[in-house]
C-alpha cells in the first residue's frame, strides 16, 4: 500500500475527528485554536510524567501523588522486565516499523509503561479519573499491534488499564499476535471515514454537548450550545 495521500493518525487524532470533525480541523490541520486542557487532563499529563521519572530514575511521587505508588509498584515489583516508559512507537501503512517522525509514517502509538518476560509483554495504561469498568480495548490492542510489529519474538500481549484513583484496580485485556488482523479491520471502517474527511477537506461541526462546555471554537455556529 503506498502511503501518498495518507494522513498519519493515532487513537487520539482518531477520537479527536469523531468527537466533532471541525473542532479537529481547528486543533490539527489549521492548528488557530489550542486544546489548552481541562484540569482533568493537565492533572493527568502531570501524573504521567511523574509516574515515568518514578519508574526509570527513582523519583520520588510529588506529596499529590503518593497514593499512586502502591498501584504502580504493583507492576515495578512484578518480576518481569521493565521495557519502555511513555514509549513511542511507530509503523507505516505497509504495517512495517518505522520512526516516529519518519515521511513514511502512518500509525503512531504511545505506550505508558511495556514490561517483558520472554515471549510475553505487559503494556499498562495509566487512569487518573473516574473508573470505567466497560472501558472497551480497542486503544490498548491497537497499540499491541503496533508493538507487535516491532517485536517479533513476542506473541502474546496482556493488557491493564490501571485505575490510580481507585487502589489500583484493573481492567484486563489480552491478546495473540494471531489476532492483529481483527484488531485492524475493525478499526477500518474509522479510518477510511478519517482519510476521506482529509482527502476532501470536509471537516463538518458535530454538535454535541461539549459545544456549550468545553469548546473553545468561538467561530463555530453552534459554540456555547447556539
Amino acid at each position: 500500500m503506498s502511503t501518498d495521500k495518507l494522513v498519519a493518525w493515532s487513537y487520539s487524532a482518531l477520537d479527536s475527528f469523531e468527537t466533532c470533525p471541525k473542532r479537529h480541523w481547528h486543533f490539527r490541520v489549521k492548528k488557530d485554536f489550542k486544546d489548552v486542557g481541562g484540569e482533568a487532563s493537565n492533572f493527568g499529563e502531570h501524573a504521567h510524567k511523574s509516574i515515568a521519572k518514578y519508574l526509570t530514575k527513582s523519583t520520588p511521587l510529588p506529596l499529590d501523588l503518593v497514593y499512586m505508588q502502591q498501584p504502580v509498584d504493583v507492576y515495578k515489583n512484578g518480576g518481569m522486565k521493565l521495557s519502555g516508559v511513555e514509549l513511542q512507537l511507530a509503523i507505516n501503512a505497509d504495517y512495517e516499523p518505522t520512526g516516529w517522525f519518519e515521511d513514511d509514517v502512518y500509525v503512531r502509538v504511545v505506550i505508558d509503561a511495556l514490561f517483558t518476560h520472554e515471549n510475553i509483554a505487559l503494556l499498562v495504561d495509566w487512569k487518573t479519573g473516574k473508573m470505567k469498568p466497560d472501558s472497551e480495548a480497542t486503544q490498548l490492542k491497537m497499540s499491541a499491534c503496533v508493538f507487535l510489529l516491532h517485536a517479533p519474538q513476542i506473541d502474546t500481549v496482556a493488557m491493564r488499564y490501571v485505575w490510580l484513583a481507585h487502589k489500583g484496580k484493573s481492567t484486563k485485556f489480552a491478546m495473540k499476535r494471531a489476532d492483529m488482523p481483527k484488531v485492524w479491520n475493525e478499526l477500518a471502517p474509522r479510518v477510511k471515514r478519517y482519510q476521506e474527511a482529509y482527502k476532501r477537506d470536509e471537516f463538518p461541526a458535530r454538535p454535541s454537548g461539549l459545544c456549550k462546555r468545553h469548546c473553545p471554537i468561538t467561530s463555530c455556529p453552534h459554540h456555547g450550545g447556539n
